[in-house]
Order: structure tokens, then sequence, then C-alpha cells
């Protein structure tokens, strides 16, 4: 079984606003793909709900490979409640947009193991345990590091995430 080493607590943007449904998805699924992470789309609902608001939900889970032992695990919620509005854009074009109240957490983990090479089987009882030695010594500047970088990726997402909800607004 993988070792699983979470970041930190969730974390969660939202925010009010007019906007597009389609760009914001696109967005997200792109700052994954430039960065080289697989994104995994767990669930995605979409519905009108009886006061005619439309309901928006996805969870992804984005994954990228470190090396033979690790990988990075970004996990993002979606809820946007909103109803259709028309706009007109800058140029003078109409066009529906999205106004309503916009939920994203965010989650990052390590995990150590990943393909359980080093499980505690009959065959091997003392696997675990040179793994866990493994860990604590031999490559544990390698793991802060890593974190480091998962660290730094999470915050760019977030920040990017943040500063996509400001400057593409229609409001």
């Amino acid at each position: 079984m993988p070792q699983r080493d979470i970041l930190g607590p969730a974390k969660t943007v939202s925010s009010t606003l007019t906007y597009d449904q389609k760009a914001l998805y696109k967005f997200l699924g792109k700052w994954f793909q430039d960065r080289q992470y697989n994104v995994l789309e767990k669930d995605y609902k979409e519905r009108v709900n009886a006061d005619s608001k439309r309901l928006y939900q996805f969870k992804w889970v984005a994954d990228k490979k470190v090396d033979d032992y690790t990988a990075f695990f970004m996990t993002l919620d979606f809820k946007a409640e909103v109803e259709n509005v028309p706009i007109e854009t800058h140029d003078g074009k109409k066009k529906t947009a999205q106004n309503g109240e916009v939920t994203i957490t965010f989650q990052a983990y390590v995990e150590r193991d990943y393909e359980d090479e080093w499980a505690l089987t009959k065959e091997r009882p003392t696997q675990r345990l040179l793994r866990e030695i493994y860990d604590k010594l031999v490559i544990k500047g390698r793991f802060s590091r890593q974190e480091g970088e998962l660290r730094k990726d999470l915050k760019g997402l977030i920040n990017d995430a943040k500063t996509y909800l400001k400057t593409h607004r229609y409001d």
C-alpha cells in the first residue's frame, strides 16, 4: 500500500461573479496539461435546479509521476450555482455567460511507493521495514525537495485560479 503524505488542509477559493463556465473549465484543464499532470475526471454533474439556476460540479484528480517511487497528486473540487445571463463583450458581440457563486477546493499530496513494490508479503516480511529505513535515512532530502516542488505547484494553481476569476469576469 502506498504511503500518502498530505501537504496540509484543503484550500478553498470562492467568488461571486459573472464569468464563462466553458472558458474556466478549459483554463483549469490547460493549467494541468502545461505542467505535465494527467487529469482524471472522477465526477461531473450539470443540472438545472427548480429555481432555474444551473449547478456545475466536477471533481478532478491530477497526478504526475516524479520518478519510479514518487508521484504528486492534486485534487480539485469545483462547484458553481449560477444562472445564465446575456452579456455584451468588449467588442460588441452578444454572448451568454454565467452569474453566481464559484467555489473551488484544492488539496495536494505525495504518494511514495505508488506501485506498491515494497509491500509487506509472506515471501518478503522485512520489505516494509527496509522501505521505512530507506525513506527516513537515505532519501529524506529528496522528499523535502519534492514536497517543496508540489507546494509550489499548488500555490501556483491557487494563485492562477484567483487571478483568472478576478480578470475574466463580465461584471
